[in-house]
């Protein structure tokens, strides 16, 4: 029969009976503290009955009350054996951040344009990370989303011109429409003509395709047109002057939105 082990001062110590089942063997960590070992090491097929974890299945409809702060409490899993690491309750949110109400006031109605206003309030203690969106860069863009989207381009200055020519080149890719200014007020001689078109650039070929054509100027005038349906990505004025001596005072204005 063997016998139980013993420590210093004849004190039975934590032990176990051998795999032959002939002695007693000790059942303890370097420190001396007892220790449970499964037979199966990580990473191994599982199989028979290792040591695991264990916990509470709880159904989701119906969850434990809560305890008091520092009470001993059984890890929670659901039904199908899943660990709960969020129960019905949700940690406060940090300071200014971006909740579901706030994300759902802003709308996208094609144009990035806001129909609602951010009104949620939020509360919390815990620091946000770098970078994080807040309730206040949320109403900055908000902000910025909510100014007129339009723009003044000068596309011919005021001036006196005698010979035909081009306006410079004019990224318009944001925009959906246009009118155009066309301001004529002062005229030279006789039997002289303006024309004044409105170009549009094929991105593939790079050749322009007329978009808009005001009306022949032969004294002075003033006349607006509106484009819409697009603009494409680049605009240019291309104006032609004709006649003895012509020469035409005039500027070209437009609103892109």
């Amino acid at each position: 029969m063997p016998s139980l082990k013993l420590d210093d001062h004849g004190r039975p110590i934590p032990q176990i009976v051998n795999a032959e089942g002939t002695d007693f063997e000790p059942w303890k960590g370097e420190s001396g503290a007892g220790r449970i070992t499964g037979d199966i090491a990580h990473d191994e097929p599982d199989s028979g009955r290792p040591v695991k974890i264990g916990g509470r299945a709880v159904s989701l409809s119906s969850m434990p009350a809560d305890v008091s702060p520092g009470d001993r409490v059984n890890a929670s899993f659901d039904q199908k054996g899943r660990l709960l690491v969020r129960m019905d309750l949700a940690s406060p949110l940090p300071t200014g951040a971006a909740t579901e109400t706030t994300l759902a006031a802003i709308k996208n109605d094609g144009i990035r344009r806001i129909v609602d206003p951010v009104t949620a309030q939020i509360t919390g203690s815990l620091p946000l990370p770098d970078g994080a969106a807040t309730e206040a860069t949320l109403q900055s863009v908000l902000t910025a989303l909510q100014k007129p989207r339009y723009a003044n381009l000068t596309i011919l200055s005021q001036a006196v011109r005698s010979t035909s020519g081009l306006s410079d080149e004019f990224e318009v890719g944001d925009y959906k429409e246009a009118t155009f200014f066309l301001n004529v007020t002062a005229v030279s001689e006789t039997d002289v003509t303006l024309d004044v078109a409105i170009e549009t650039k094929d991105p593939v070929s790079g050749e322009w395709f007329e978009i808009a054509r005001f009306d022949q100027v032969t004294e002075t005038a003033k006349e607006h047109i509106t484009v819409t349906g697009g603009l494409g990505s680049v605009i240019r004025a291309v104006y032609t002057i004709a006649g003895d001596g012509a020469s035409f005072t005039f500027s070209l204005g437009a609103v892109v939105k």
